[in-house]
């Protein structure tokens, strides 16, 4: 009886969370039908995603007008592309090639999907030129209708961006000092708050735009992150140290400020909260001078972060931080050229299929063809595996929608009775999970509808399935014989852009003095963390257990080496510290075999064989008498340690 109330509570939860967006898409078929008639109907599938979207985000204008500006030219488009022949196969091809090529990578791949999706779907019911007005008059309508209704779930939910994670994040550190103080296990903790800053990770990379690498929002999320990252460090590299009752009493004052700092951090005014940490770092006294510095380090640039938080604006780009397009022309033309990029051969793929799915509609002009390109659109997703599933899932959901359609459409014929389907069909849309083969079993009920206003019911029902089928067909062969995107190919891939990504860290850091761009090594450190995130991901999902445990300690590794690499330029490039690698034979030295040992790993991680390592030892460099910031010479032999480690990792990988 419990089990049963607490599905019942689960499924009207879920009925809950559905209905802003069953409303919404419910209006607007409802007007637009009656206001600017049976040709745009279409309108409301693609319209009501960017409410279904959106509205778990926060009401921002600025994006909304950006997003609407860009599909009138979409909506443009679509209409040229219905005036000939030549036209419709040519602008299907370029234009779902630009809209991927410019809008995603493997990282947010779907952002594509509803200018995509609004291009194929304006195509299904040609219009006039003299109609275009009307259609312009109806999408403006409908971002109206769009923008109020965002605006007012928003102010409903009062749902405020003041920065959860980071919340979250500091009342972790607050926990885990206490019990850092106290020698207590503080694994789950620390393990909790590295997955914090995978989503702070996610959130710095989706503030960027294509000029510049984020906006205020993500300018603060990334100083914290790099903050707890240090921290996150400072746990796992200090923790067991035996302290003094005075070194103690600091771990547990700092640890209640972190507390208070949870409660009272806000985009305002965090003056209190920095005088705090300023006045106690000042007081910052420990017998192990690493110990000292690395706490110094880290509440320094908490202290950085809480002022930046109150005087950025939050959806502001960051101007200083501008992403430096001619940096790399010629490895990203190599890579064009090679088709290596995630989105160039997805681009492709897509265009390909809208090409020639458009192209036999148009020769054809067979009745409703246009659910060939339609369903093809839908099938193919970025990814062969996710593609296959979209296939399988369309097949059978269009087979149930056909069978379910014509139960309910033999016996319910009146326009009002067609109306209650297309309520019914659009409220399931928007409940069931949008990966079910569900899903596409309401759609066909949805299209069928529409579908008889001008064809018989068992027309309609016939022609779905032959197009379904012909859609189907063209996809499966487009998915495994047209530069596909697998999972194991990304995920060898993403190792390879790991391994890259260390190396030229350790490029740039050799290059570090004040005058190096901070920008490039902020670009290379958030994509560090996407690209563990997303070998983590296939990791889980598709390796038995040993080899899990072998790439996720690969992986564990790789981050504290990272860490240190973040934390070693910081050192290089602060103003108390006056080396310049390039002049220091030394750390040129050393240096360039880190660099060496990588490329040596990285080898050893993408192939089987095993490859002879460059071990460095650190007794040939007499580190002490480079610097007084001893933690800085701490760090450089942690760095070794970690390529040592990673190194007995790979040579065990003929063991697995």
């Amino acid at each position: 009886m419990i089990i049963k109330k607490e599905k019942i509570k689960q499924i009207g939860q879920k009925w809950l969370l559905a209905s802003p967006t069953i409303l919404v898409s419910f209006t607007l078929f409802l007007t637009i039908w009656n206001f600017f008639g049976v040709s745009n109907v279409i309108m409301p599938p693609f319209l009501t995603l960017i409410f279904k979207i959106k509205h778990t985000q926060d009401f921002h204008l600025k994006e909304l007008i950006k997003m609407y500006a860009i599909m009138m030219l979409v909506a443009l488009l679509s209409f040229v592309a219905t005036l000939t022949i030549p036209l419709a196969i040519l602008l299907n091809v370029v234009v779902p090639f630009l809209l991927v090529y410019i809008l995603t990578n493997k990282f947010n791949p779907k952002s594509y999907f509803i200018y995509g999706m609004e291009f194929v779907m304006l195509q299904l019911m040609p219009i006039k030129l003299s109609a275009m007005h009307t259609r312009f008059l109806a999408l403006l309508y409908s971002f109206t209708i769009i923008t109020i209704a965002l605006y007012v779930h928003a102010f409903i939910v009062k749902r405020k961006r003041h920065y959860g994670t980071i919340r979250k994040a500091v009342k972790n550190i607050s926990l885990q000092l206490k019990k850092v103080a106290n020698n207590e296990n503080c694994k789950k903790e620390n393990s909790e708050l590295s997955s914090m800053m995978f989503h702070m990770n996610q959130v710095v990379y989706s503030s960027r735009n294509y000029s510049y690498l984020v906006n205020g929002y993500g300018k603060v999320n990334y100083l914290f992150m790099m903050a707890f990252q240090r921290f996150h460090y400072f746990v796992d590299h200090f923790y067991g140290e035996k302290w003094s009752e005075e070194e103690k009493l600091f771990l547990l004052k700092l640890s209640d400020i972190f507390n208070l700092m949870e409660k009272e951090v806000n985009t305002k005014d965090n003056t209190i909260s920095i005088k705090m940490i300023e006045q106690l770092r000042k007081n910052c006294k420990f017998k192990n001078t690493s110990v000292q510095q690395a706490l110094n380090e880290m509440l320094v640039l908490i202290g950085y972060s809480l002022e930046q938080m109150q005087k950025v604006s939050m959806y502001q780009s960051q101007k200083e931080w501008k992403i430096q397009k001619d940096s790399k022309q010629a490895k990203r033309l190599k890579e064009f050229l090679k088709l290596d990029i995630f989105q160039i051969r997805f681009a492709l793929r897509l265009s390909v299929v809208l090409g020639i799915s458009f192209a036999f509609c148009r020769i054809s002009g067979l009745n409703h063809s246009y659910w060939y390109p339609m369903t093809s659109f839908f099938m193919l997703m970025p990814s062969a595996e996710e593609s296959n599933m979209k296939i399988k899932n369309r097949i059978i959901g269009t087979m149930a929608g056909v069978f379910l359609s014509f139960i309910l459409m033999s016996g319910l014929k009146t326009p009002l009775e067609h109306i209650v389907i297309i309520f019914l069909a659009t409220c399931f849309m928007y409940y069931v999970p949008v990966t079910s083969w569900t899903m596409p079993m309401y759609t066909t009920c949805y299209a069928m509808v529409l579908a008889t206003m001008n064809l018989k019911l068992e027309d309609a029902l016939i022609m779905r399935i032959i197009y379904v089928s012909m859609a189907a067909i063209t996809t499966f062969l487009a998915n495994h014989y047209l530069l596909p995107n697998t999972a194991k190919s990304g995920f060898k891939n993403s190792i390879n852009e790991l391994f890259d990504i260390d190396v030229d860290m350790i490029k740039l850091m050799r290059k570090s003095n004040k005058n190096t761009d901070k920008k490039e090594f902020i670009n290379m450190t958030v994509h560090s963390r996407l690209l563990t995130n997303d070998i983590l991901m296939y990791v889980k999902k598709n390796m038995k257990k040993e080899k899990q445990d072998f790439y996720i300690q690969m992986i564990n590794i790789n981050q504290k080496l990272v860490s240190e690499i973040v934390q070693l330029s910081s050192y290089l490039c602060n103003e108390k510290i006056n080396i310049n690698v390039s002049d220091n034979d030394m750390l040129e030295e050393l240096f360039t075999n880190f660099e060496k040992i990588i490329y040596n790993i990285r080898q050893g991680f993408l192939s089987d064989e095993l490859t002879s390592f460059v071990k460095v030892d650190m007794k040939n460099y007499d580190l002490d008498n480079l610097t007084d910031m001893m933690y800085f010479n701490t760090l450089a032999i942690n760095c070794a340690e970690s390529l040592e480690s990673l190194a007995n990792l790979k040579n065990s990988k003929a063991t697995i």
